[in-house]
């Protein structure tokens, strides 16, 4: 069995609800939307965070602030890994590694697509100043983000990739809770029922490791 729980990265307030979710199910092991690399990065980041984010990072910082404190690294992920540790249960990254996402990028997003991004960071704070919930401002921000045909590809390929390594590890795990971002949770849960992803599941776990 599969729970799949979206969340929002960067309120610090989804670092607390993903802890009392996993200590309420205490399921036999966790995934996380989060690579390989950055589940490393997780696990060994200190005190002192040492990194830049760039342009649409920080428009996404500056206005999901208006919903609650925003913090680096992702406490819906750094609490997730708490949990884990805690429960002793394994945690395991579902999302694409740094060679397939940049494979995948390169095949899919265009000049175009990059040009369209780089007109929706201009727009965003007016666009997106009406959204109420800190769930309506990071649909509607994917949707502006994401929504030229490069960038909604290479969303669905993620949640594709995602998909088919939630269900081979379910397989291997009858009880596993899934920490999905809210942009992606929808689509991942859509690709789980498709037909053919049992065999996908086992292509793309062999490729993420």
């Amino acid at each position: 069995m599969i729970t799949l729980v979206p969340v929002i990265r960067g309120l610090v307030s989804e670092g607390e609800r993903v802890l009392e979710i996993a200590k309420q199910l205490r399921p036999k092991a966790m995934a996380i939307s989060i690579s390989k690399e950055e589940l490393s990065a997780l696990r060994n980041v200190g005190e002192d965070l040492d990194y830049e984010m760039s342009e649409i990072e920080t428009a996404y910082s500056d206005l999901l602030g208006k919903y609650g404190e925003v913090a680096l690294p992702p406490p819906c992920f750094s609490g997730a890994l708490q949990a884990a540790d805690e429960l002793g249960i394994p945690v395991l990254p579902v999302d694409m590694n740094e060679e397939q996402y940049s494979a995948t990028y390169v095949a899919v997003v265009g000049t175009l697509d990059l040009f369209k991004e780089s007109l929706s960071i201009r727009r965003l704070r007016k666009k997106l100043s009406r959204c109420k919930t800190p769930d309506e401002f990071v649909i509607r921000w994917d949707a502006l983000v994401n929504g030229s045909k490069g960038f909604d590809q290479l969303s669905s390929e993620r949640e594709r990739h995602m998909a088919g390594v939630l269900a081979r590890m379910a397989r291997r795990y009858d009880d596993l809770l899934a920490f999905i971002e809210l942009d992606r949770a929808e689509g991942v849960a859509w690709r789980l029922q498709e037909p053919s992803l049992d065999k996908r599941g086992e292509e793309e776990s062999r490729e993420s490791s």
